[in-house]
């Protein structure tokens, strides 16, 4: 009976043991938080009263929008890179009316075939394809863009002009705001003068946040060749590259296998606002793409941490439980 009480009590210490290291594994598992890509809901928006505008991308919307103190309906989705956009027959009702179609210029023949088809060429106006050659994703760029809409606005509508200048400036603010707000949060994240790889189109935000761009690439994923990447992945290492930035629009594939071969965290930025709820505007959407490179860290860091925690855990296992077993030995040896 003693034998069987000392076997029991055995079982139950290992158990135990046992556990207790699945306990210290466990509280080191962080679940990855996922992105969710949505498409925008197309839906009849009230126009502005006297203003009938068009607009191609998110974007353009948010920013025409906050000008003329309305929502508007673009054309395309904001998983869609502009260029590569297939024009569909519910689009003809956001441009037959317009007296403006704002775009960035580079939608390609798709906008042009659309607009000849309700004879409103005439009301096409591109703001670029880059506004004095900058990208809208650094915010005192935005401004530039917001600047030469409101202009445009101005001259189109002139008896409005009060109102739009008034937008503008609050505009502006809000901008200037979330951009020294941005740079704070990117201090505090210790982003500054990481090194990273970057597709072309996030190489100024990237460097706005203050992080050190010390490769990039341009071409989508479809017209990057096999020997491309593999170059870019040399010049990367031989850098150290501590993160890749692609950006969503223009694939993520050549992103993700440049951070595989080199096991490093890979982030995905957006150039157009409502792509995921938490983007929903433009300055959400600055603040979205600032979030994703520090999850991207958090993520590897939660790796990390996580095989810490198997390593204590299967230690506690390996190692802890043979102590008590042979202390049980002993014990059993005395009282014989």
């Amino acid at each position: 009976m003693e034998g069987a009480t000392e076997k029991m009590t055995l079982k139950k210490k290992s158990a135990f043991i046992i556990i207790l290291g699945l306990l210290l594994l466990a509280s080191n598992v962080v679940p990855k938080n996922m992105a969710v890509n949505i498409q925008i809901n197309r839906q009849n928006i009230a126009k502005a009263v006297g203003v009938n505008v068009a607009v191609t991308t998110t974007t353009l919307a948010d920013f025409v929008g906050a000008i003329i103190g309305k929502e508007i309906e673009p054309i395309i989705n904001p998983g869609t890179c502009p260029a590569h956009y297939d024009s569909e027959p519910g689009d003809i009702a956001l441009v037959q009316d317009a007296d403006i179609v704002f775009c960035h210029g580079f939608e390609g023949q798709w906008l042009d075939d659309l607009l000849t088809s309700v004879n409103k060429s005439s009301a096409k106006y591109p703001l670029g394809p880059l506004v004095a050659g900058a990208p809208w994703g650094v915010p005192a760029n935005a401004i530039k863009y917001i600047e030469v809409i409101t202009a445009k606005l101005n001259n189109t509508y002139a008896g409005l002009a009060s109102q739009f200048n008034t937008n503008l400036q609050t505009y502006t603010n809000q901008i200037n705001a979330k951009a020294l707000e941005l740079q704070e949060l990117a201090q505090n994240y210790s982003l500054l003068h990481k090194k990273a790889v970057v597709m072309i189109h996030q190489f100024g935000f990237t460097s706005f946040l203050g992080l050190d761009v010390v490769a990039n690439w341009s071409k989508s994923d479809e017209l990057m060749s096999v020997q491309e990447v593999a170059a870019l992945i040399t010049e990367a290492a031989e850098a150290q590259a501590e993160i890749v930035i692609s950006n969503l629009q223009s694939g993520t594939n050549v992103g993700e296998e440049i951070a595989n071969d080199l096991g490093i965290p890979h982030a995905i930025l957006t150039n157009f606002p409502q792509n995921d709820p938490e983007a929903a505007n433009y300055l959400s959407m600055l603040e979205y793409n600032l979030e994703q490179i520090r999850q991207a860290f958090s993520a590897t860091g939660n790796s990390a941490n996580s095989a810490l925690g198997l390593f204590v855990g299967l230690t506690s296992i390996i190692i802890i439980a043979p102590y008590f077993l042979h202390q049980e030995k002993r014990n059993k040896q005395k009282k014989h």
